[in-house]
């Protein structure tokens, strides 16, 4: 039992020491990560076109790091010329959130003498109304120009790491092929549930992504190029990334001036309705459970990843924590964690000793 006690506390000091490591290093070891799993997903395909064109490993790599600065451009030029067209509709917007102020501000308005007013006091009540909702309109906007200040820094900071991935990316890929790694049991299972992960998450999320742009597109809402991207990237973050996904775009969908009340309803309803069945309904039924870690455990490695490498560490938490999972499964002292992870319980007694 003491024994076991000192085992448990060894293994606490220990993870928290690495937590730290982690978070210190993250500049490098995040985009590094992060390029690991995508060469896992994408070393395949490259020694398919090595192998079909019949081209060295230097020009399948160099290929493949073209089209991805050719992704990343064409990316970037959506995003300039979405916030360009939504600058250029901003009085527009500013307009249409000052007519709902008004408009709200009419209702909830006391009305004094239980409801008779003069010429005079209902003058008087109707501009200092005027007044407080354009004060709050202004106080408003504030927080809604620091919003999309943060988007915009964020989609920046965004494009920034993935010039980094693809850095990485470029010698991983050079470096080496399947068939020059050496092979082993553990490698092989992290390799194929890893790449299994990937290709399937990210074909779910694109065409999510894409059916979520379409309908915002289709209704005249600006931006809907950076809300498709921002869908497919949540998309990765279990349980809560398609919720966060879904109400981004919410203020631009009530403020447009193009809309009616049915047809905002509909594209809410469209837009929810995309991520609902793509993350209940499409998703489980394509990839099961083919990490076997319980939902209590994702959520848990989730903040603590999104604690450890913030977003980027929430896209990899699942993943992650699957290859740290099959690392422990292979170790008998560090095995009743794996089954913790996986949602059998009743390995805590096992490691309490009893």
């Amino acid at each position: 039992g003491e024994l076991r006690i000192q085992t448990i506390c060894q293994m606490v000091v220990a993870a928290v020491a690495i937590g730290a490591a982690l978070y210190w290093l993250r500049p490098v070891l995040v985009p590094f990560v992060l390029a690991l799993f995508l060469v896992c997903g994408v070393a395949p395909l490259l020694d398919l076109i090595q192998k079909r064109l019949g081209a060295p490993r230097l020009v399948a790599v160099a290929i493949a790091f073209l089209g991805g600065v050719l992704l990343l451009a064409g990316l970037w030029l959506f995003i300039w010329l979405s916030v360009q067209s939504m600058l250029h509709d901003a009085d527009t917007y500013r307009e249409r959130f000052q007519a709902v102020v008004d408009r709200v501000s009419s209702m909830v308005a006391p009305k004094p003498n239980g409801g008779e007013t003069t010429p005079a006091a209902a003058a008087a009540a109707g501009e200092e109304g005027r007044q407080q909702a354009s004060d709050f309109a202004e106080y408003t906007g504030g927080y809604v120009k620091a919003g999309l200040a943060s988007i915009a820094s964020a989609l920046t900071d965004f494009l920034g790491s993935a010039t980094m991935v693809l850095i990485f990316m470029f010698f991983l890929l050079l470096g080496g092929s399947t068939e020059a790694v050496p092979r082993s049991g553990v490698w092989i299972e992290i390799e194929s549930k890893i790449r299994g992960y990937i290709v399937t998450k990210t074909v779910i999320s694109a065409v999510t992504g894409a059916a979520f742009g379409f309908v915002l597109w289709l209704y005249g809402i600006p931006l809907a190029v950076v809300f498709a991207l921002l869908a497919f990237l949540f998309n990765f973050i279990p349980n809560i990334g398609p919720i966060i996904a879904s109400l981004l775009p919410l203020p631009l969908i009530l403020l447009s001036p193009d809309l009616s009340i049915g047809s905002m309803v509909m594209v809410i309803l469209l837009t929810t309705g995309i991520q609902f069945v793509s993350g209940n309904v499409v998703e489980p039924k394509i990839m099961g459970e083919s990490f076997e870690l319980h939902p209590v455990a994702v959520l848990l490695t989730l903040m603590l990843w999104g604690m450890i490498w913030g977003i980027i560490g929430m896209i990899l938490a699942t993943p992650v924590t699957a290859a740290i999972k099959i690392l422990l499964e292979r170790f008998d002292r560090t095995r009743p964690l794996a089954e913790i992870l996986a949602g059998r319980f009743d390995a805590i007694r096992s490691l309490a000793g009893d």
